[in-house]
């Protein structure tokens, strides 16, 4: 769109601003998009006992199952959260576990259990009598004292 000087045409100059404004627009909405619809439904974070965990969320069947088995090892302040559709009493076992964990077993906002360092090596089967929704798995002893 140049013009016969060499420079930009002032029809030119007026299709650029409207590309760029509809290409800055575009980018305001995707960005809101991702921020208030994409964003993850649970905290990144916890606070349970005064201490603080950074959390991955299991909320699908799969990786409820999976849960925590096969890693190497999680770090002291990481947790695995699960997410239940409902209140329930479902097990949990130590399939595939190459390190000891605690579980805290949560209804609501409230711990109604805690199974403390639970070997790798246990083949126990673990379901506490109250009902919950949410459970955390944490490195063993990372529930201590709670």
């Amino acid at each position: 769109m140049k013009g016969r000087n060499g420079r930009i045409s002032p029809t030119g100059r007026k299709r650029i601003w409207w590309a760029g404004g509809i290409a800055f627009g575009t980018l305001c909405f995707l960005l809101s998009f991702t921020y208030f619809v994409v964003k993850p439904p649970y905290p990144t974070r916890v606070v349970v006992g005064g201490i603080r965990y950074d959390i991955e969320v299991a909320d699908t069947e799969e990786e409820r199952s999976r849960g925590l088995g096969g890693r190497a090892s999680v770090c002291r302040h990481c947790a695995l959260l699960f997410v239940f559709p409902e209140k329930g009493r479902w097990a949990f076992w130590m399939k595939e576990m190459r390190f000891p964990i605690d579980i805290i077993w949560i209804a609501g906002d409230t711990v109604v259990d805690i199974e403390r360092n639970i070997p790798s090596s246990s083949t126990a089967v673990f379901r506490p009598d109250a009902e919950w929704d949410r459970v955390l798995e944490v490195k063993g002893n990372g529930a201590e004292g709670r």
